[in-house]
Order: C-alpha cells, then sequence, then structure tokens
C-alpha cells in the first residue's frame, strides 16, 4: 500500500500501556466534534512524551478520535497534519476500515464539492485541502487491527460499520511528511 505502512513491530510495551490507559479513560472526554461522524480528545502532554520515548520521530501531538457506529468519512485530505500514526484501541477489525489513495497522481481522483466541519487556523494549515468521490478501485483498504503510519496528506477517510464506536489513538506529524517517517520507521515494519 502507498499510503498506509502496517507497523508489524510496534513496541508491545506501549500497546500494553494504551490498552491499560484507555481502560480507565473517561470515554465520555472525547466530545470535541472534528466532522459529521468523528469526534476526538487531546491526550495529556505527559502522555504524549512518554509515547515519543518508543518512536524514531517524536509526535507533535496525540489525541484519541471515536468514530460513530454505521458511519463513513469521505475521501479527505487533513488540513493540519501532513501523516499519522494511527493506534487501535476498540476497533472491530471485522466491520470497519481505513482506506487511503492507492496513487499520488491526484488527477485520477474526482473532487467533490464539500466543506469541513470545523474551522482551522489559516497559520495552521500545512495541506492544500480536499474532498473527493469514492471509487473502489483507487484507494486501499486496511482494518486497523496493526497500529500504522498513514499519509494524511493524500485522500483518506475510514468506515465503521460496526455497531460500536471504532476508537483510536491518532499522533500528528505536522513537520513532517510521509516519505521520511516511512524510512525512519523502518524497524517498525
Amino acid at each position: 500500500m502507498l499510503n498506509i505502512c502496517i507497523l508489524n513491530k510496534f513496541p508491545d510495551r506501549l500497546l500494553d500501556f494504551y490498552k491499560d490507559f484507555y481502560r480507565d479513560f473517561d470515554k465520555t472526554k472525547i466530545n470535541a466534534m472534528i466532522s459529521a461522524v468523528h469526534y476526538a480528545v487531546a491526550l495529556p502532554g505527559d502522555l504524549l512524551e512518554y509515547t515519543n520515548t518508543f518512536l524514531p520521530v517524536p509526535l507533535d501531538r496525540l489525541d484519541m478520535y471515536a468514530v460513530l457506529p454505521e458511519s463513513t468519512m469521505i475521501p479527505h485530505i487533513d488540513r493540519g497534519r501532513k501523516a499519522a500514526l494511527q493506534i487501535p484501541l476498540e476497533v472491530d477489525s471485522y466491520n470497519s476500515y481505513t482506506f487511503t489513495a492507492k496513487y499520488e497522481d491526484l488527477s485520477l481522483l474526482t473532487k467533490k464539492e464539500h466543506q469541513y466541519d470545523i474551522e482551522q487556523d489559516v497559520n495552521k494549515i500545512v495541506n492544500a485541502p480536499g474532498f473527493y468521490e469514492w471509487d473502489d478501485n483507487l484507494y486501499d483498504m486496511y482494518d486497523l487491527s496493526k497500529p500504522i503510519l498513514q499519509n494524511v496528506s493524500m485522500p483518506h477517510g475510514g468506515a465503521n460499520n460496526a455497531k460500536t464506536y471504532r476508537i483510536f489513538l491518532s499522533g500528528n506529524y505536522i513537520k513532517h511528511d510521509y516519505k521520511y517517517l516511512v524510512e525512519a520507521y523502518k524497524d517498525f515494519y
């Protein structure tokens, strides 16, 4: 997959720590609307700091996302980050998936007129924004059963066909491009 890198060797110690953290976390705090179908909460700085001790490139921010049951995000480009580290917490991998464009050539995709659901500070925009039509032949899908690096500078999204929330950690890389991160994370494949 061109824009998703599966991290099969992501540190087990860190994954276990996240599971313990999530078990004790107040899920009602995941309440900041990011789109009509998903919500987020910024996580404490000490959790980001601890996470970064395990990673080859430190994250700029760490959030927890909750995607509503029986919902789909349309293919979009993130405005405020270049790449993401996605770590599953409570994911029905049989009934949900993340997807990303198979190609770098955006002219293969059909643009869609759509507005972002929340405003973005123009000083924090790092990518040209955009929305795209879905086409089975132009997107790779992954069930998020393992952590991944994802190129969010390319059209991507997710579908949650489950009857439960799809909850995962989403680490933000604002300054570093996806290709740089793929090389930096090579020991995690």
